[in-house]
C-alpha cells in the first residue's frame, strides 16, 4: 500500500489505491476475495504511516476518501520517498 501511495504522488481516494494495485497484483489478488478489505484494514491500522486527509459521514461513522503519507520531521514521507 505505501508503495502505491508513493507511485500516486504520496496521496490517493481509495478508490485510485484499490485500482493501482489491482493493476499491479492481479494474480495475488485472484485468491484473497477480500483483498479490498485488507488495503483498508493496512491503512487504517498503521496510521503512524499513513493518514486520512479527506473524511465524510456515512451512516454515522467516518470514512476516509483520501489517504496520504505522514510526513517524517522533515516534512518528506516516511523513509525519505
Amino acid at each position: 500500500v505505501r508503495t502505491v501511495l508513493v507511485s500516486l504522488g504520496g496521496q490517493a481516494s481509495l478508490s485510485q489505491i484499490y485500482e493501482k494495485v489491482a493493476k499491479h497484483a492481479p494474480e495475488r489478488l485472484a485468491s484473497n476475495p477480500h483483498w479490498q478489505a485488507k488495503v483498508r484494514q493496512t491503512l487504517n491500522q498503521n496510521q503512524s504511516f499513513f493518514a486520512p486527509l479527506s473524511v465524510v459521514l456515512v451512516f454515522g461513522k467516518l470514512i476516509s476518501t483520501l489517504w496520504g503519507l505522514v510526513p517524517d520531521g522533515d516534512g518528506l514521507p516516511k523513509y525519505g520517498e
